[in-house]
C-alpha cells in the first residue's frame, strides 16, 4: 500500500508534443519547391517548370534554340511573374533564362517586376529574380560613349567613372534603361533599411555598381578597374 500511494504521489513528467508545423522553427525556408508567403502553384505549374529546368540543365543545340525556348517559359509566366518566382523551382528557372531572353521579353518582364518592387527585392527567392533582372538590363543598355563635355575633368572621367550613355534603337532599351533608375530610385528612398536586409542588400549593390559603373568586392572596398560595369544614364 505504501508504494502504491507513494507511485500515487509521483508527478509523471510529460512528453514534450512539438508545436504546430512539425516542429520547424518559425521563419526556417523550406528546402521545397513551394513558394514561401502563403503562395502556393498548382500541379500543373509545378510539373511544367520542373520539365522546363531539365531541358536547361540538359543544354540546346543553338543560342536560337535556347532563346526561342526562353521566349516561350516567360509567355507562360505573363501576368504572374513575380508571383511565380516567389517559388524556389521558377527562381532558378526564371534566372538561368533571363540571359537568354530577347530584349522585348526582358523588357516585358522587368515592367512587370517594377510593379511589385517591395516584393520582387525582398522575397527569398524572387529578388535572385530581381537582380539578374537588374544586371542584365545594365549591360545590355549601356555602352561606353566618351566623356560628357559639361562634366569633363582633366583626366578625362567623370567622378573618376567612365561615362556610359544608354544605347538608342534596340528594342526595349529604353524601358530596361527605367527599370534599372526605378530600381534605383526605390532603394535610395529606403536605403537605410534595405542595406541592413538579406536580400534587398544583394540587389542595391549590384544597382549602385551598374549606376556608377563601380563594383564593390566583398569587403566593401573598389574592386579593380576591370570589374567596372556600364554606367546607364
Amino acid at each position: 500500500m505504501v508504494g502504491d500511494d507513494t507511485r500515487r504521489g509521483v508527478k509523471r513528467k510529460r512528453k514534450k508534443r512539438p508545436p504546430f508545423g512539425g516542429g520547424r522553427k518559425s521563419g526556417r525556408v523550406s528546402h521545397d519547391d513551394r513558394p514561401p508567403r502563403g503562395v502556393w502553384l498548382s500541379e500543373d505549374v509545378q510539373n511544367y517548370f520542373s520539365r522546363v529546368l531539365e531541358v536547361e540543365r540538359q543544354g540546346f543545340d543553338s543560342h536560337e534554340d535556347r532563346v526561342c525556348f526562353a521566349r516561350n517559359v516567360f509567355e507562360e509566366m505573363v501576368g504572374k511573374e513575380v508571383e511565380y518566382s516567389c517559388s524556389g523551382l521558377v527562381s532558378r528557372v526564371t534566372e538561368a533564362l533571363v540571359p537568354a531572353s530577347d530584349d522585348a521579353t526582358l523588357a516585358r518582364t522587368c515592367d512587370a517586376f517594377a510593379q511589385q518592387l517591395p516584393l520582387a527585392c525582398t522575397d527569398p527567392c524572387a529578388s535572385h529574380v530581381a537582380q539578374a533582372l537588374l544586371l542584365e538590363s545594365a549591360d545590355r543598355v549601356g555602352t561606353r560613349a566618351g566623356v560628357e563635355s559639361d562634366a569633363r575633368r582633366g583626366d578625362g572621367t567623370i567622378n573618376g567613372a567612365p561615362s556610359f550613355q544608354v544605347r538608342r534603337g534596340a528594342e526595349g532599351s529604353e524601358a530596361l534603361a527605367e527599370f534599372v533608375l526605378s530600381v534605383g530610385r526605390f532603394l535610395v528612398a529606403d536605403l537605410d533599411r534595405f542595406v541592413w536586409h538579406r536580400y534587398a542588400n544583394h540587389i542595391a549593390r549590384s544597382c549602385l555598381a551598374a549606376l556608377t559603373g563601380v563594383e564593390c568586392g566583398t569587403n566593401g572596398r573598389q574592386k579593380p578597374q576591370g570589374g567596372q560595369r556600364n554606367k546607364v544614364r
